[in-house]
């Protein structure tokens, strides 16, 4: 029995190294994957510093045409973004001019990126498919005020009705990176478990092994002390 439990000792002993020693490996592996998540973090925001925050206006310039430069934001409908950094300088979307310095914002939130889009959908700013609302306000900001009166009384006289509006077609904004993120694997070291059922198995079939041979052992010896005790009543 002694040396069965010794080698059940030694068994449990070797099962514990092996399943701390799993454990420290999957540590050092999150612990990688943390580093290199870190150092792209780093290069993430060395690039984003390299972007300019200022732009020169050039000769025909416009707010969404700047913000579509691959340098800048790369969409045009990101152009509210500038609007509302330089409010102090211009005095509407379109009086932009050349040789103005413009803020160019950065690390704004993807909130205000979806709001200064749906801000630019609304007014059908840039011009293309535009809305009722984006006419009125260019005609008013070009002095067409007294015209369009003059072209809805017309209208009005003649029984025209305007029934069709435009929508502008919708584009998605260019998303702002994020910072990669590491998922650590914890709980459960499953290679472990299973290692360790494994020695656990091992050791049962040890034990009974061992129970065996005993057995057999024992049945031996019952055996030989039969023939002993035999021999000696024919001697006597």
């Amino acid at each position: 029995m002694n040396r069965l439990k010794i080698l059940m000792i030694f068994i449990l002993s070797l099962f514990l190294i092996i399943f701390i020693s799993c454990g420290g490996k999957s540590k050092k592996i999150n612990e990688v994957a943390e580093e290199e998540s870190n150092v792209l973090n780093e290069e993430a925001e060395a690039k984003k510093a390299e972007l300019p925050t200022t732009y020169i206006v050039e000769k025909g310039d416009k707010l969404w045409t700047i913000a579509e430069k691959p340098e800048i934001y790369g969409n045009k409908w990101q152009w509210p973004l500038i609007y509302d950094a330089n409010r102090e300088i211009l005095d509407n979307y379109y009086s932009l001019k050349e040789g103005q310095k413009l803020i160019i914002p950065r690390n704004v939130s993807a909130v205000e990126i979806e709001a200064a889009k749906e801000r630019a959908m609304e007014l059908g700013i840039p011009p293309g498919k535009k809305s009722v609302k984006v006419k009125e306000e260019e005609e008013e900001i070009a002095g067409l005020s007294e015209e369009r009166e003059e072209l809805k009384v017309s209208e009005k006289k003649s029984g025209a009705r305007r029934s069709s509006v435009t929508q502008i077609e919708e584009e998605e904004p260019t998303p702002i990176p994020e910072s990669p993120k590491v998922v650590k694997k914890g709980g459960i070291n499953i290679s472990g478990i299973i290692i360790g059922l494994l020695l656990v198995v091992a050791v049962i079939i040890l034990f009974f092994f061992y129970q065996k041979k005993k057995k057999e052992e024992e049945e031996e010896e019952s055996k030989t002390d039969d023939t002993t005790s035999g021999s000696g009543g024919i001697l006597t």
